[in-house]
């Protein structure tokens, strides 16, 4: 097939790191399945600083195209992105539905995955997690292999074809080979995460020292009035990067002086935390469960400060079953 004939998935990104690193992994996926080349569009504002292509300047990956063409004249699905394929998926939205950002509006914005037989050239997907139980129907033949693996094992498979490029790489090596020294301790602890207390997270942390005594406590946070907590009490190290004002997202902050920058520092804590020992984090968190993924560490262990929650665990049950 010419590439001039060539059906296409573009990937759009929306909301944070870790929601747009599942919503590739899917849409990857997905592309396989259904024989469609890849490309992934993250040229809106969370990590591009000029309308640039971000995907590019994180990752290499052989299935994935972030150098996107011109798809004038293709057939696209859903219709609603006819003629407005240069915009990001939240303009889009705030466009057509002003304010509906959640799951359930942001349907309307991407094809149905149960379907494998559109006939349009280009399909856009856009989501804010993984699709791993509704693309399950589609195991079958060459990717029969997948029904005997869980979501989780899938989608670490896929991305440990994530290639970081060298500046991210760089990064996350030399910082592990400059502080991480014996067991490690990542603790991932957004602002958000403080209405619950800090008190679960010192608690596990402190257990984990008393019978750990001489490990290595890393913090990866949005908040940096939490480094001087974690500095003082357990002589934790963390990296040096942009932080809002207290309360304010990190992405998408109109505040934030260079967004790609902002997003190489959001991989590099993501990297360093997959290379912990221990990972301690809230499991309503995708950035903290994509960093589990990312583990190559067969003896990690993971610890969801949220494992007991009741509203979290409804919250996700809901996410893992409506959404995936």
């Amino acid at each position: 097939m010419s590439e001039q004939n060539e059906k296409c998935i573009l990937i759009k990104g929306k909301a944070g790191m870790g929601n747009r690193l599942l919503s590739v992994a899917t849409g990857l996926l997905y592309g396989r399945i259904t024989g469609r080349k890849v490309f992934v569009d993250w040229s809106d504002e969370t990590y591009s600083n000029r309308n640039e292509n971000a995907f590019g300047a994180f990752f290499h990956v052989n299935d994935i195209h972030s150098e996107v063409p011109d798809f004038s004249g293709k057939r696209i699905a859903p219709a609603i992105w006819d003629g407005h394929l240069d915009e990001s998926a939240s303009v889009r939205v705030e466009s057509v539905t002003p304010g509906q950002h959640g799951s359930d509006s942001l349907r309307q914005y991407s094809v149905d995955i149960r379907n494998t037989n559109y006939a349009e050239d280009v399909l856009i997907f856009c989501r804010y997690t993984h699709g791993m139980k509704t693309l399950r129907r589609h195991f079958a033949d060459a990717f029969s292999r997948l029904k005997k693996h869980s979501n989780a094992n899938i989608l670490s498979g896929l991305f440990s074809e994530f290639i970081c490029t060298d500046i991210i790489q760089t990064k996350v090596d030399t910082f592990a080979n400059q502080n991480f020294h014996a067991p490690t301790i990542g603790i991932h602890i957004r602002h958000m995460d403080r209405s619950c207390g800090l008190q679960p997270f010192l608690k596990r942390v402190e257990a984990l020292r008393k019978r750990i005594p001489q490990s290595t406590v890393f913090l990866a946070t949005d908040d940096a009035e939490l480094n001087t907590i974690f500095q003082n009490r357990f002589g934790a190290c963390m990296t040096d990067k942009w932080y809002p004002r207290s309360g304010n997202s990190l992405h998408q902050n109109n505040e934030c002086p260079d967004r790609t920058e902002n997003g190489i520092e959001a991989l590099v804590d993501m990297y360093l935390l997959a290379k912990c020992d221990y990972l301690i984090y809230p499991g309503s968190s995708t950035f903290s469960w994509v960093a589990s993924l990312l583990s190559t560490n067969p003896s990690a262990v993971f610890m969801d400060i949220e494992q007991y929650n009741p509203k979290a665990r409804i919250k996700r049950w809901i996410r893992d079953w409506l959404y995936t």
